[in-house]
């Protein structure tokens, strides 16, 4: 949701944004004139408290799940022992071998397919693992 600024309004928000950050007027694009100089869109995004734990919540158990995964699966290399190593090794050859199996055939309707069979074919396990990171990542900013 954008709150509507009038031509005044929106001019006053630039000269003191401006003015803040020594910058002339003259040197700002062209397109930026008419737009806001920060983002004005409603600044609480949660309607209430309970709203806000709740997401809160929510955000936290799957960054823990997430975390979980990755550390199951990508284990700090000093707490790695040979047995686990091996064991890691037999999930991660599993996975592979069903991702070539699942997706070396498959028909490329749409852009996800293309995505997975790339995943596929240039290291599922590994790609899987930095989507599951970047996941998380996107969930803690």
């Amino acid at each position: 949701m954008t709150f509507m600024l009038d031509q005044k309004q929106l001019k006053q928000l630039k000269d003191i944004v401006d003015k803040l950050l020594g910058r002339d007027e003259a040197l700002v694009n062209a397109l930026a004139r008419f737009t806001p100089p920060f983002d004005i869109s409603r600044p609480n995004i949660h309607d209430s408290k309970k709203e806000f734990s709740q997401e809160l919540a929510m955000v936290e158990a799957i960054f823990n799940h997430l975390a979980g995964a990755v550390d199951q699966l990508l284990p700090n290399k000093d707490q790695e022992t040979a047995e686990f190593k091996v064991l890691r090794e037999r999930i991660r050859d599993a996975i592979e071998i069903g991702a070539v199996q699942k997706f070396r055939n498959m028909a490329l309707n749409q852009p996800r397919d293309l995505a997975l069979k790339n995943m596929s074919d240039t290291g599922f396990f590994m790609n899987s693992m930095r989507i599951i990171i970047d996941l998380g990542s996107g969930l803690i900013d």
